[in-house]
C-alpha cells in the first residue's frame, strides 16, 4: 500500500499555487538546474575489487523497504560492490539531484522524472546504457525488453539513457459509482471513452453545495496543487483537438493555439458551472476516499492510495474521456532509473549491473510498492507479469487500454517554467477568467 501524503509529496508536488497570482517561480530545482556545466574531469575511481555506488531516490516508504532489500541481495552476490542509499523528500529531492552534479560530484544511481531528460541532456550528464549489463547487444534488443513506448523519452541521437522505469503511467478517470447511482447516472462504459462534454454535465449534477451555501462536494477533481500536473491534464485534451502545446519539432510555445484555448476554456467552464471549487481542493486521493469529490483523474497508484484512507473505499475506473470529434490521446509519463556520467568506469560498469537486478524484479515493485513498471521481459520470478498484475487489480484493465494511446509531454529543458505558467493558467480560468487572453499572456511572459 502507498502512503498517500508521501504519494502526493512524489508526483511532482512543488506546495500549494492555487493561483496564478502566488506562482513566484518554477519548480524547486529548475534554478539551480540552470547553473549546471559538463564535468570535467570523471571522479576518482575506487579500487577495481571494492566499488561504491552511490544511489538517490525520492522518498516514499514501501519503495524505500524494497529498495534496502534488493540492495542487500545485490551486495551479497556481489561483495565487491557497496551501494550506499539514501532516499530524499521529494519536494528537496530535485534540487539535491542538480546541486549534486553542479558540485562535481554526481548521483551514480539516481530516480528521475522523463520531464528532465532535456536538462540532462543539454547538460551531458547521463551515461547511456550499458547493453552487456543487461545481456542484450544492441539499442533494439534492449528496447523489446519493455512494452513498446515505455523508454521512448529517453532515446537520444540513436543511445537510450534509461536503466529502466521505475515507474511508468497513465491517467484514466476514476469515480464514486454510488455517487452516480444515487444521482440516477448510469456507470461509465470500462471500454469507450466518454466525452468530455457528457463528463462535464455529470460533473455539474455531482457537484453538492449546501442550504447553507458550504460546498461539500467537487463533481471532478485532480492535483490542482503540482505544476506537472497542468500539462498532464491538458497536454492530451490539446492534443485530441489536434493541437500542441509546444511544437515537437521546433520547440516553438504554442500555448495560445485554438486547440490549447479549447482545452482550457473547457478547464474553466468546469469553474464557472460550480463543478469544480479550487477553494475546497484538499488533496486529490484524500478528497476521493472522503467523499468531497465524485470523480478524478489520477493514475493506478491512486487505488491503493485511496484504499490506504479508505479501506471500503467504492471505486470503479473509466477511460481518459475525449473530445466531441477528437482523436483518443492519453497521458504518459514515467519515473526512470538513470546513471551519471562523472563516475570511473568500474562505477559506471557496477551501476549498470544493479539496475539489471532490481529492474528484473517488476513483481516484487508491483506487490511491495504498487509501481507499474516497463520492463516485461528477463524478469525474475514471474513469466507474465502484465497478466499478474490484472489478476491482483482488475480495475487495472481500464489503465492497460489507456496506455495504447499514451503520448509523453512536451520535451523542453525550460519545462517547469513552462508548467508552471500553464499552472497560473489553470488557476485563473478557474477563477473565471479568459482562457485564450490568459494563454497569449502566458506566452509573452514565457517569450520575454
Amino acid at each position: 500500500m502507498r502512503n498517500p501524503t508521501s504519494r502526493e509529496q512524489h508526483l511532482f508536488s512543488n506546495g500549494p499555487t492555487l493561483s496564478r497570482r502566488q506562482v513566484l517561480g518554477a519548480a524547486a530545482g529548475a534554478a539551480v538546474a540552470a547553473s549546471i556545466v559538463p564535468l570535467a574531469a570523471s571522479r576518482p575511481a575506487s579500487a577495481q575489487d571494492k566499488v561504491t555506488v552511490v544511489y538517490k531516490t525520492h522518498d516514499h516508504p514501501p519503495a524505500i523497504k524494497l529498495n534496502n532489500a534488493l540492495i542487500a541481495e545485490f551486495q551479497a552476490a556481489n561483495p565487491g560492490v557497496t551501494v550506499e542509499y539514501e532516499a530524499l523528500p521529494y519536494p528537496n529531492y530535485e534540487q539535491g539531484l542538480f546541486t549534486s552534479f553542479a558540485g562535481g560530484e554526481g548521483w551514480d544511481v539516481f530516480w528521475a522524472g522523463d520531464w528532465l531528460t532535456p536538462q540532462f541532456f543539454e547538460n551531458d550528464i547521463l551515461a547511456p546504457v550499458d547493453f552487456s549489463a543487461y545481456g542484450v547487444a544492441s539499442l533494439e534488443e534492449y528496447l523489446a525488453l519493455s512494452s513498446p513506448g515505455s523508454l521512448d523519452a529517453y532515446v537520444k541521437d540513436g543511445k537510450i539513457y534509461s536503466g529502466g522505469t521505475s515507474e511508468y503511467n497513465t491517467f484514466s478517470l476514476l469515480y464514486n459509482p454510488d455517487h452516480f447511482a444515487e444521482a440516477g447516472i448510469e456507470p461509465l462504459s470500462e471500454t469507450e471513452p466518454a466525452t468530455w462534454e457528457r463528463i462535464a454535465e455529470i460533473a455539474k449534477q455531482l457537484a453538492q453545495v449546501g442550504a447553507d451555501g458550504v460546498r461539500t462536494r467537487n463533481g471532478l477533481t485532480w492535483a490542482l496543487e503540482s505544476n506537472v500536473w497542468t500539462p498532464l491534464i491538458a497536454e492530451p485534451m490539446t492534443r485530441q483537438a489536434g493541437g500542441e502545446l509546444v511544437d515537437p519539432d521546433s520547440g516553438d510555445l504554442l500555448l495560445a493555439s485554438p486547440e490549447s484555448v479549447k482545452a482550457f476554456s473547457y478547464i474553466g467552464q468546469l469553474g464557472s458551472d460550480g463543478s469544480l471549487d479550487p477553494a475546497f481542493y484538499t488533496n486529490v486521493l484524500e478528497d476521493f476516499a472522503q467523499d468531497r469529490a465524485s470523480m478524478i483523474i489520477a493514475g493506478v497508484w491512486a487505488i491503493p492510495g485511496i484504499r490506504a484512507i479508505k479501506p471500503d473505499a467504492k471505486i470503479a475506473v473509466a477511460p481518459l474521456p475525449v473530445f466531441e470529434g477528437g482523436k483518443r490521446v492519453t497521458t504518459l509519463y514515467s519515473w526512470s532509473w538513470f546513471v551519471g556520467n562523472q563516475g570511473s568506469p568500474e562505477v559506471q560498469a557496477a551501476s549498470w549491473k544493479f539496475l539489471n537486478y532490481i529492474t528484473s524484479q517488476g513483481k516484487r515493485w508491483w506487490d511491495d510498492a504498487g509501481y507499474i513498471q516497463g520492463r516485461t521481459a528477463g524478469l525474475e520470478g514471474i513469466e507474465d507479469l502484465p497478466a499478474y498484475r490484472l489478476k491482483t487489480e482488475p480495475l487495472l484493465k481500464v489503465f492497460n487500454d489507456d496506455f495504447g494511446y499514451g503520448r509523453y509531454m512536451f520535451r523542453s529543458p525550460r519545462f517547469y517554467e513552462i508548467a508552471t505558467e500553464l499552472q497560473g493558467v489553470q488557476s485563473l480560468v478557474l477563477e473565471g477568467d479568459d482562457a485564450k487572453q490568459a494563454l497569449q499572456d502566458a506566452q509573452t511572459e514565457l517569450e520575454v
